[in-house]
């Protein structure tokens, strides 16, 4: 099933990629220079990192991230149509069940895990709503990356997403494509792998 995506779907779709991106900056995860988009589908894209230097996964602050989409977009449209935010659920228990949950109820860890993300969202709603109004007052422009088959989109650079949650007291790092950390709050990060967010 898709969805008729109308100016007001659309511009919720902003602020669903916001949520995703200020939730991450607020777990400490870092944003890679792709940051938040959004092309003229209704999809978005968000880029950071959830993996740490020895390669193990922060699976809980990532499915953190991936039920922040839907609640944040809820913010601006609260009836705003679900099926897409389908992505992010089925991201969030791919992350849950590759790993070693042996005798843990996966449906309590995700309540868990969903509460956290709505707590987040809640606790930041400002800075998703800012950043979000931000990402929908871009231009129109031609596609920078390959991550749509559609060929405008409106963007917001990783290091730019930054800046922007530290104007709300978040402290994040911006990562670039070779994986040094580029802007930094106090502590040092080497080098961690890719975790995107649609």
């Amino acid at each position: 099933m898709d969805i008729v995506v109308d100016g007001k779907y659309l511009e919720s779709v902003a602020y669903h990629e916001a949520g995703h991106a200020i939730v991450a900056a607020a777990q400490g995860l870092p944003i890679l220079r792709e940051g938040v988009r959004l092309d003229r589908a209704g999809c978005g894209l968000m880029c950071y990192r959830f993996r740490n230097p020895d390669l193990s996964i922060q699976w809980k602050e990532a499915v953190v991230v991936s039920f922040a989409g839907l609640p944040s977009q809820q913010l601006i449209y609260p009836d705003c149509p679900t099926v897409r935010s389908q992505d992010d659920e089925t991201s969030a228990v791919s992350y849950m069940t590759a790993q070693s949950l042996e005798g843990q109820d996966l449906e309590t860890i995700k309540t868990q895990l969903r509460d956290r993300s709505r707590f987040l969202v809640q606790q930041y709603s400002e800075a998703i709503k800012a950043l979000g109004a931000a990402l929908w007052a871009k231009q129109w422009v031609d596609r920078e990356i390959d991550w749509t088959p559609f060929p405008e989109e409106k963007a917001i650079g990783g290091n730019e997403v930054v800046l922007f949650a530290n104007q709300f007291g978040i402290k994040t790092k911006f990562v670039d494509e070779s994986g040094l950390v580029e802007t930094s709050s106090d502590s040092s990060l080497d080098w961690i792998s890719a975790g995107l967010s649609t």
